[in-house]
């Protein structure tokens, strides 16, 4: 050993006993392999309080290369040059079936993950169709699709209207007086046919040739009254108060409620259907490949602390799946909702339909878009459709 061959060595000293702790403190601080100590995460840019990641490395002695991305196009780049260098990403919830059924994210154990217990389990049954168990991904980030409105414009047209029903949209007597005011759709065959469905009482994923035809005769009413289909448009002109009712995710109609005030226009409204509220999720997982998975489940769980999981949001202002987080939130966050939506009558729900039933979606949502056949013409609007206070047709 080290020490008495150093102590009975002739004319060598023997160390004084703070020489070994010297010792000691520089062979434990040296440092490990590049690889054995950095540790990749990619997500949506401007999201991370990075004081969170700092905390993290000094608690850890890890080190994290951080790397974001500001769009869909550019994920999806990203996913297909390969995922084997990164650790821990960040998707949206309709990416992670096909990935975890490509075999290209690892498996992940709630009992290895100390603080999945404080997920919120309505949210977690929610999202059992996108993820079921084994589960590839954690949720962290959710809200909802709901009804954008000018509330104040929407009264006008229809005073007696429930403005907490899809009928509000999907009715094409009630969307004809509201016509000259603006109703948009987004341009997304997953969004809007899941609702159509609903509000037909039929299943929400349905791929049944009876149920899309109802579906694709049910929006060909719709369609001549609509000012536009697109996913992005929608929410600049309600902003700018030239659309009064659209159906939108709960993040995106909260900065167009930013901008509207920015430009003096009459507030908007989010109403959550009380027919159910479909989920959006953005969903943390570790690649099947990760270089440092060990290290990944331990950020993972990290980012998972009920205070931690709190100052991300607050830098972020989105919703934390983290129930325990939620007191711990900002006043303005905690209590707006838009950004904490609460639970209607149908519960909350996650859609993730096979190939087959995307396939078939995608074609009926062309035929609409292309005109083929054309949309149907009526020369004096139906009258409304009483509500039929349904609130969950399954």
């Amino acid at each position: 050993m080290l020490a008495p061959m150093l102590s009975t060595t002739p004319g060598i000293p023997r160390p004084a006993p703070w020489h070994w702790l010297l010792l000691l403190a520089l062979l434990l601080s040296s440092p490990l392999p590049a690889d054995a100590q950095r540790l990749r995460v990619y997500t949506w840019a401007d999201i991370m309080d990075f004081a969170v990641i700092d905390a993290f490395e000094a608690e850890t002695g890890l080190r994290v290369d951080y790397d974001t991305y500001r769009s869909r196009e550019a994920l999806e780049a990203r996913l297909a040059a390969g995922l084997d260098d990164l650790d821990l990403v960040m998707l949206p919830d309709d990416l992670l079936a096909e990935l975890a059924s490509a075999g290209r994210l690892r498996v992940l154990e709630p009992q290895h993950l100390d603080n999945w217990q404080h997920l919120d389990p309505t949210l977690l049954v929610a999202s059992h169709a996108l993820d079921p168990p084994p589960r590839h991904g954690v949720p962290y980030f959710w809200g909802v699709s709901g009804l954008a409105m000018e509330p104040a414009t929407v009264r006008q047209r229809l005073p007696d209207a429930p403005l907490d029903t899809l009928g509000l949209l999907l009715d094409p007597a009630r969307v004809a007086k509201l016509a000259d005011c603006g109703v948009w759709l987004p341009d997304s065959a997953g969004e809007v046919i899941p609702a159509v469905l609903d509000y037909l009482g039929e299943p929400r994923s349905s791929a049944e040739s009876a149920a899309l035809t109802r579906v694709e005769a049910h929006l060909q009413a719709l369609w001549p009254y609509l000012a536009g289909v697109d996913s992005r448009a929608y929410l600049d002109r309600l902003a700018e108060g030239e659309a009064c009712l659209a159906l939108g995710w709960s993040d995106g109609v909260l900065r167009a409620q930013e901008v509207a005030a920015n430009l003096g226009k009459g507030p908007l409204a989010f109403r959550v259907p009380r027919e159910g509220a479909r989920l959006w999720l953005d969903v943390l997982v570790i690649p099947a490949d990760a270089p440092q998975p060990g290290a990944a489940l331990r950020l993972l769980d990290y980012l998972l602390r009920p205070a931690v999981a709190a100052r991300v949001a607050n830098h972020a202002y989105l919703a934390p799946t983290n129930r325990a987080s939620w007191p711990l939130l900002l006043a303005e966050i905690r209590d707006n909702p838009l950004v904490l939506p609460p639970v209607p009558a149908g519960g909350f729900y996650t859609v993730a339909p096979d190939p087959r039933v995307r396939a078939r979606w995608a074609d009926l949502w062309q035929r609409l878009k292309s005109g083929e056949p054309p949309p149907l013409t009526q020369a004096t609007p139906p009258e409304p459709a009483p509500d039929p206070g349904r609130l969950d047709p399954r």
